[in-house]
């Protein structure tokens, strides 16, 4: 179900519902499938939270490194009088 809503920022109601009455052949709106609901909904929210915690510390360690090479740019070109690029 995770792969399905990856792309989906805010997956419609009606996609969910679809979903559940396929996979657990229930009808919707019952008590069954309200707390299966909120579960995948629980689920899917935390994992696209953690994904995106994960991708922002990427991009972080990304900039630091970038950075780095920056000022081990300007050390070197303006200690040498040559670039390494």
């Amino acid at each position: 179900m995770k792969i399905l809503f990856l792309k989906t920022r805010n997956p419609p109601d009606y996609a969910f519902i679809k979903i559940i009455q396929k996979i657990f052949e229930i009808e919707a709106f019952t008590d069954t499938s309200k707390s299966i609901m909120k579960r995948y909904r629980t689920a899917f929210s935390d994992y696209r939270y953690n994904f995106k915690k994960v991708l922002s510390a990427l991009v972080q360690e990304f900039q630091e490194k970038a950075e780095r090479l920056v000022v081990i740019h300007y050390i070197y070109h303006y200690n040498l009088g040559t670039s390494i690029l």
